[in-house]
């Protein structure tokens, strides 16, 4: 990979994975997204309900990504995203990590993703003629 060596942002909060994923995906500090405008009620508390799939598409897109939301059948392994799986903690929620287009950093400070899994959503950049 061309790109330096990446390091991984861990959550600060319970719901912050996406914050942090997006933070890594654009490459940019987590105090730096923090402080965008869409994700100020997700940090009010501890567990807010997270950032939407839709505020992440939103804050990308200010930074100059066209990012596609799809699921993994469309999925560039080569390329970078943000992956949205199944929580390892909590039952039924759903958990963000970044793929640098090589390998996983979660954010989680607790149990975290070594590979992906069969079925995932992504946020990814894609040509006209990709999808």
């Amino acid at each position: 990979m061309s790109e330096e060596q990446r390091e991984i942002i861990k959550q600060r909060s319970k719901g912050d994975c996406g914050i942090c994923a997006l933070a890594m995906f654009l490459n940019i500090s987590y105090d730096v997204l923090a402080k965008e405008e869409e994700f100020q009620e997700d940090l009010k508390e501890d567990f807010g309900k997270g950032a939407s799939i839709r505020d992440l598409w939103k804050v990308a897109k200010k930074y100059g990504y066209d990012i596609v939301y799809t699921n993994n059948q469309y999925f560039k392994e080569s390329e970078p995203a943000i992956v949205f799986v199944p929580s390892l903690k909590l039952k039924g929620k759903i958990h963000s990590i970044y793929w640098d287009g090589e390998r996983i950093f979660d954010p989680s400070n607790e149990k975290t993703y070594e590979s992906l899994p069969d079925k995932f959503d992504v946020l990814q950049e894609f040509k006209e003629d990709e999808i």
